[in-house]
């Protein structure tokens, strides 16, 4: 069987780097209080083991989980003895990895090709609302779960009934639009319609023939007006765009008569005398703004005191100051130091408090806490365990062979008590029957005597012999007779004396055998407890060797290892600390010694590093700005000389300019400048415009053709609202009759060839066909889904009475034989039957009753559900919280048994006798909270 051995959770819920490793027993109950991480373990396996449902699923246990983490491994045992790990992380795709316990990769698909998730959480894993989950099950729906579980393992057979319903819907529904099917009757009536139209079509043709000759006349009539419309339109344009034009030219030409006598001037040497005119201007006023600023910066100057010693110091000050912040953190260190040794020191006396009197630092330093002490010690422990176990063992054993052998001593008393009451009866029946015979011999003696006599006396001696012999005859047969009813009436009494003696002869054997196995058991017990004893010595010699007093608790050991441990970490702790402290303090102790010499040779005796840093700070701004206002003061200077050198030749430039321009004055330069840009910018625009009539009118000899219209204005009673009217109605005329006249031929057209007519006839062929495919794949796959229905049915048969016996024998285990059997009908679901003959719905029972038969449903399915060599492990949480103390104790015996054939394990926060009878089966979470991947 497949057996969950060990959790390794990366981050999961409120579990991260957490290794969890189960009780090496079939039966693992997890037990913790609310809250715990029961259900989150539950999920988590789930997860790691068949994958992450929607996120929608399980983003309760991953919302505040880093996404690259989130998951983690589990590893398991199958029933060949092989370890396997599987891990599974959500960032990896949802994409588990399985490997062996050599680190070989193994086929997830091909290891769990019969197990999904569906069916594993319907059948082995469920929690109390899953455990009420199958009072909703309908029998159709428990018939599916079954019907997967014998045949195939899984759902597929429901998702292939479910696959074959949506392909017959889609193909036809009854009342549908969108089927294939549907749409196809549908395609086919308007095809029909369409053909009875072209015919009513064909009727028209000569009529449409001369309608068609009509239009295209008419067409022609139309396109020549148009053109016509459109050549006037042009030529009022060209008029429209001339005549502005041609009257502007008219007046440029006019004022350019006025100025055509001005001298010329370049624009050149204008534009280097307005240049140069700038210049000066701009040099003038910064000569102005550096005077003032030299006056300003030679009164700062003088203003400017500082003592140089400060300045020529300033690198000790600095190193002063950065030991000031570095003796700071020493000081603060040192009170840290403080509270860390008054800690430590009373962490150190609460584990010195737990370890006991006989402990001391010297003690604690020599005995052994290392890794290989350790594992030694875990190998003798578990040695010793082992031995204690086996003479544990051996008593239990011991004790039972006792009681066994009492129970068939009080057997054998109860035999030998039948045997004396037998006794007694035989001695009374042949007493009896001894005193019947002297009833009967003592009246026929005296009778025949009497007669005898009587004989002699009245008839002779002869007749008195033959009465005597004839009373003698009579008395033998009397006595024959009794003697021979007897053994008749002690027959039977005979044969159940007979079954008695075997049943004592056979117990006394039995006797003597669990007599001589009370006496083996006894020797293996001694010798248990030899080996015990020895491995006790063994032991406790061992760990006097590594320095541990002496003792007889070993099972506290490896607490007592950790406390050492964490003594010794404590003790090298304190050791630290004040090693630390003392060097502190040696520090600060140097630091005031530096400062007080740097404050006498500064002139300042007394004073900290805070006001050297201060008067430092001060007598270097005071240097940096003496400095920097001399450098000024400099550059000024020779900035103010350069400027008025430059000045000189300026002034120079500027009159040899006035002189060759022949004007006194750059006023008067600048006002004939302005005249003769006029003209200039005149015979530019009269340029371009003529260019522009030019253009317009298609070329210069084109232009002068328009020069009277342009004079006589011709065109101007004319407007642009008026040719776009009579283009337009032109326009819509026309697209009118040859969107008509395009009809009207594309109908003849086709009246004339044919071919629509034939292709509608062909696509009604066509939509025949495929009509006719269409409803053979349609009774395919209905043909299929009656053939799942006919083995669904059958297989219900089959295996629904096996599921209800073995629910019956598992119902009537828990309730302690109050009901001892399950049935299932259509009509009224499941109905539990008592011992006294009551019948009960579902319905009826009390909740933890029906919760009872839904669990021992759940077992009965687990039993159908085997593939191969692996069993699945049953998981359940919390299932048990409405039963009463018999009923969950006899639930956990049933699951005790269930664990010989499958792994259980138990999540629960109710304590129990059996989880004080079986503390080897318990998994406490309180006690995995501190251990760390």
């Amino acid at each position: 069987m497949m057996r969950i051995k060990k959790l390794d959770i990366n981050q999961f819920g409120s579990f991260e780097k957490r290794s969890i490793r189960f009780p090496d027993s079939p039966f693992v109950i997890v037990y913790g209080e609310n809250e715990a991480g029961k259900s989150t373990l539950m999920h988590y396996l789930l997860c790691v083991l068949f994958g992450f449902p929607q996120r929608s699923t399980w983003i309760k246990w991953g919302r505040d989980c880093s996404e690259e983490r989130f998951g983690g491994a589990v590893t398991f045992e199958t029933s060949d003895r092989e370890i396997y790990r599987m891990e599974r992380l959500y960032s990896n795709g949802n994409t588990p990895s399985l490997r062996d316990i050599s680190g070989n990769d193994i086929s997830v698909a091909e290891f769990f090709a019969h197990f999904d998730r569906y069916l594993y959480e319907n059948v082995f894993c469920f929690d109390l609302d899953g455990l009420q989950g199958i009072e909703r099950f309908r029998p159709e729906q428990l018939n599916n779960l079954l019907l997967g579980a014998g045949m195939l393992g899984n759902q597929t057979v429901s998702d292939l009934e479910q696959t074959l319903d949506k392909k017959m819907n889609a193909l036809f529904k009854k009342g549908g639009k969108i089927p294939d099917i549907n749409n196809l009757f549908h395609e086919l009536d308007s095809t029909e319609k369409e053909l009875k139209k072209w015919e009513e079509k064909l009727d028209a043709f000569q009529e449409l023939q001369e309608k068609i000759k009509k239009d295209r006349k008419t067409l022609v009539t139309l396109a020549s007006d148009k053109k016509a419309e459109m050549k006037c339109y042009e030529k009022w344009k060209i008029y429209s765009r001339l005549i502005p034009l041609w009257a502007s030219n008219r007046a440029l030409s006019e004022e350019l008569e006025k100025m055509m006598g001005l001298p010329d001037l370049s624009s050149e040497c204008l534009e280097q005398h307005r240049a140069l005119c700038d210049k000066i201007q701009s040099l003038e006023e910064d000569l102005a703004a550096l005077r003032e600023e030299k006056s300003l910066l030679e009164e700062q100057l003088n203003a400017v005191r500082h003592q140089p010693i400060w300045c020529n110091n300033e690198s000790r000050i600095v190193a002063l100051s950065r030991a000031a912040i570095i003796d700071e953190q020493n000081q603060i260190a040192l009170g840290q130091l403080k509270n860390d040794q008054q800690h430590a020191t009373s962490e150190y006396s609460v584990l010195m408090a737990r370890l006991g009197k006989g402990w001391t630092p010297e003690r604690i330093e020599v005995a052994s806490i290392d890794l290989s002490f350790q594992k030694e010690l875990s190998h003798r422990m578990a040695s010793w365990k082992e031995k204690k176990s086996e003479k544990e063992n051996a008593q239990s054993e011991i004790q039972m062979q006792h009681e066994r052998m009492r129970q068939m001593k009080e057997k054998m008393d109860v035999l030998q008590q039948d045997r004396y009451t037998e006794t007694s009866d035989r001695r009374q029946n042949l007493s009896a029957n001894h005193s019947f015979k002297s009833a009967i011999i003592m009246p026929l003696a005296v009778v025949s005597v009497i007669l005898a006599l009587v004989a002699g006396v009245i008839l002779g001696i002869a007749a008195a012999l033959f009465t005597l012999a004839t009373g003698l005859l009579c008395m033998f047969l009397a006595v024959f007779v009794a003697g021979k009813k007897r053994p008749f009436m002690d027959a039977n009494t005979a044969a159940f004396a007979q079954q008695r003696q075997v049943e004592r002869a056979m117990l006394a054997d039995q006797l003597d055998l669990a007599q001589r196995t009370l006496t083996r058991l006894a020797q293996q017990q001694e010798k248990a407890e030899q080996e015990q004893l020895q491995q006790t010595r063994n032991l406790s010699d061992w760990l006097h060797v590594h320095g541990y007093p002496a003792t007889d608790d070993f099972e506290s050991m490896p607490a007592l290892v950790a406390l050492l441990i964490e003594s010794r970490k404590a003790i090298d702790q304190l050791r630290g600390l004040q090693t630390e402290a003392e060097e502190r303090r040696a520090e600060h102790q140097n630091f005031l010694q530096t400062q007080d010499k740097l404050a006498r040779d500064l002139g300042v005796s007394g004073a900290d590093v805070r006001s050297m840093e201060q008067r430092l700070k001060k007598e270097k701004e005071a240097e940096n700005k003496r400095l920097a206002r001399a450098n000024q003061l400099d550059f000024y200077i020779k900035k103010i000389t350069l400027g008025e050198e430059r000045l000189q030749k300026l002034m120079e430039e500027k009159a040899r300019q006035l002189k060759q321009a022949g004007v006194a004055s750059s006023e008067a330069l600048n006002e004939r400048a302005k005249q003769v840009n006029r003209r200039e910018e005149l015979l530019d625009k009269q340029g371009r415009q003529q260019l522009q009539m030019y253009e317009i009118a298609g070329g210069e000899a084109s232009f002068h053709a328009w020069i009277d219209d342009l004079k006589s204005a011709k065109w101007d009673s004319f407007s642009k609202e008026e040719f776009s009217s009579r283009l337009t109605a032109l326009e819509q005329e026309e697209d009118t009759l040859r969107e008509r006249l395009i009809q009207e031929e594309s109908t003849l057209k086709s009246l004339e060839s044919g071919d629509s007519y034939r292709e509608t006839k062909d696509r009604f062929a066509a939509l025949q066909t495929e009509l006719k495919n269409k409803a053979d794949k349609w009774c395919a796959y209905q043909t299929a889904r009656w053939a799942i229905h006919e083995v669904k049915n059958k297989y219900r048969l089959e295996r629904m009475p096996q599921v209800l016996e073995r629910a019956g024998h598992y119902l009537e285990a828990i309730t302690c034989g109050t009901y001892h059997k399950l049935e299932l009908t259509d009509s009224d679901g499941f109905i539990a039957c008592r011992q006294d003959g009551h019948r009960f719905f579902a319905s009826e029972l009390s909740r933890g009753t029906a919760e009872q038969v839904y669990l021992s449903l759940r077992f009965a399915l687990t039993d159908m559900y085997r593939f191969g060599q692996e069993h699945l492990p049953i998981i359940v949480d919390e299932g048990f919280v409405n039963f009463d103390e018999q009923r969950a104790e006899q639930t956990y015996q049933v699951l005790s048994r269930l664990s010989a054939q499958r792994q259980i394990i138990l999540f629960t926060c109710h304590y129990s006798d059996y989880l004080d009878q079986h503390p080897q089966s318990v998994l406490a979470l309180s006690e995995i909270k501190r251990r760390v991947l």
